[in-house]
């Protein structure tokens, strides 16, 4: 049984022609027509559908196979990002640690450093206590001294708190010093200066046998 497929190019039309030989080739009004017969069709569409398989399974391969190259370059690429944060968290540890132990030598100097210095400043003042505790033992007994001297020159005595009073001069309580409107303050007569009773406390000897 012959069929015929028609054609708008003759470049189609022999391609198609010589796939399904034998079969003729005749140009009609509307293009190229072939005429071939349905068994060589048959043959060519199993022939067809067999490239078309076998064209589906190399796509689908290149397709896997770019799929596992894409896979095989994510994993290399996640494992260089690992290997690069492992690598950045061994130099900060590291760097953390030679920073540590950096610190902790500063502080135990500095603690060895201000640890000395108060062992000798305690010296220095356990020296000075020592040499203030002489001194008052001094003065205590130079005092005794003197009092046993005055005592067998003047007779008893005895030391008594007084309180000597004298007049001093202070800015003025009423006008605050500057002698009020056009001089008139009353308290300080427009001076400016309080005079005030003032008491000095004050220690002295006073000798009982004495008249």
């Amino acid at each position: 049984m012959h069929k015929f497929r028609l054609f708008s190019s003759y470049s189609e039309a022999q391609s198609f022609a010589q796939v399904n030989a034998p079969s003729r080739i005749q140009r009609s009004s509307e293009g190229f027509c072939v005429y071939y017969d349905t068994a060589s069709e048959q043959e060519t569409t199993s022939n067809d559908t067999l490239e078309l398989l076998k064209r589906n399974l190399a796509s689908e391969t290149d397709l896997r196979l770019k799929y596992e190259q894409e896979v095989n370059n994510l994993r290399a690429e996640l494992s260089e990002v690992r290997g690069k944060i492992k690598e950045k968290a061994s130099e900060t540890r590291k760097a953390l640690r030679e920073e540590y132990i950096a610190r902790q030598k500063e502080l135990k100097e500095r603690s060895h450093a201000e640890l000395s210095r108060l062992r000798d400043e305690k010296e220095r003042l356990a020296k000075e206590r020592e040499k203030f505790s002489e001194m008052h033992e001094k003065v205590q007994e130079d005092f005794k001294l003197i009092k046993r001297a005055l005592k067998e020159r003047f007779g008893r005595f005895k030391v008594t708190d007084y309180a000597e009073e004298h007049e001093d001069s202070f800015f003025c309580s009423q006008c605050g010093g500057d002698g009020g409107a056009a001089g008139g303050c009353k308290r300080c007569d427009g001076t400016g200066w309080e005079k005030r009773v003032v008491l000095t406390p004050g220690r002295r000897v006073v000798f009982e046998d004495l008249p």
